[in-house]
């Protein structure tokens, strides 16, 4: 559920985003801070910092809608 209301949350924030700055600037950023919080999600040994984690997975999961436009920006019409 927490993971859901980190989407809900940072979306719209990731596209607006990656309208201002770039697609692939804004998919670097995304993946190197889940790589970031994945490396320490694994050392978490309580619920609240495990709880945190899985919102900031959340937050960093505006990473779908980006590549959904930007496979119909490049793949051809027909």
């Amino acid at each position: 559920m927490i993971f859901f209301l980190g989407r809900a949350l940072t979306t719209a924030y990731w596209g607006k985003l990656s309208d201002r700055i770039g697609r692939k600037l804004s998919i670097l950023i995304i993946l190197t801070l889940w790589t970031v919080n994945l490396f320490f999600y694994s050392f978490v040994n309580n619920f609240f910092l495990a709880m945190l984690g899985r919102f900031i997975f959340g937050a960093l999961s505006g990473l779908s809608p980006i590549c959904k436009c930007t496979l119909t920006e490049i793949l051809p019409k027909d």
